[in-house]
């Protein structure tokens, strides 16, 4: 298993997983300038709404994450790199990335959200040894964790 360390374009498919903390709400000083920079390098896949419209739909979608929603790049078949690419950078900005690693989904790239409340459960008075991620079924993007603490 390969881990990848930032979001790329080519043919190979990155899953990231995210956990966003509850309280957290990305602010328009956040979003605008990844919007900005991201409609500039993907050309021709721009993001078309008003700001307002822009900055709502981001924080939905960080909303998603934290019930532990499943995002891609592909929104009904139709590539959109631009909300995803907001999503991955403010969450790395913010250390909410876990974990990146190589699939084979023909270039999609997904953010599965983790529930604060799962992860605050599995480390309260507790010391881990190692988490595994193992991807079940890819075509699904059905992943198993497996938290292993040490005794």
């Amino acid at each position: 298993m390969k881990i990848k360390s930032d979001f790329v374009t080519n043919s190979s498919s990155t899953a990231y997983i995210i956990c966003v903390p509850n309280e957290f709400i990305p602010s328009e000083e956040d979003i605008l300038p990844e919007i900005k920079t991201l409609n500039e390098e993907y050309e021709g896949f721009e993001l078309q709404m008003k700001t307002s419209e822009a900055i709502q739909h981001i924080q939905n979608l960080f909303e998603d994450l934290k019930f532990g929603e499943t995002l891609d790049c592909y929104e009904y078949d139709d590539f959109k790199p631009v909300p995803f690419g907001v999503v991955l950078n403010i969450c790395e900005k913010y250390n909410f990335v876990l974990t990146g690693f190589e699939i084979h989904l023909d270039g999609q790239h997904i953010l599965h959200g983790l529930q604060q409340e799962l992860i605050d459960k599995w480390v309260i008075d507790t010391k881990l040894k190692d988490i595994t991620i193992e991807v079940i079924n890819e075509q699904n993007k059905d992943c198993k964790l497996a938290i292993n603490k040490e005794m």
